[in-house]
């Protein structure tokens, strides 16, 4: 799936829109500080674009966004309304594969 345009190489990023329901954007903030202070990059966006590369995926990128914010997005991955054990496996699992 395409990543959003304005996404940091080795950043997670973290989205809840403006008008988000406020529990959602709550999460999407408690996210962004507890992976600051773990010492992970982090983006935390109101908005993003993307620039998908076949209808598939567009409908996966239309899929996740349905799925409810906050959404995380980091090395390839997305996940919508993760909590935050799930987005702690994400990060982990991406960078035990990664070669930093």
């Amino acid at each position: 799936m395409s990543m959003p345009q304005n996404l940091k190489p080795r950043h997670v990023m973290v989205l809840a829109a403006v008008n988000c329901p406020k529990k959602a954007a709550q999460h999407a903030d408690f996210i962004a500080r507890s992976l600051k202070s773990k010492h992970i990059e982090v983006q935390r966006v109101n908005n993003v674009q993307f620039s998908p590369t076949s209808r598939e995926d567009a409908e996966r990128i239309q899929s996740l966004m349905q799925g409810g914010p906050p959404i995380v997005f980091y090395e390839g991955k997305a996940q919508s309304n993760p909590s935050w054990d799930e987005v702690l496996a994400m990060v982990e699992k991406a960078s035990s594969h990664s070669p930093h």
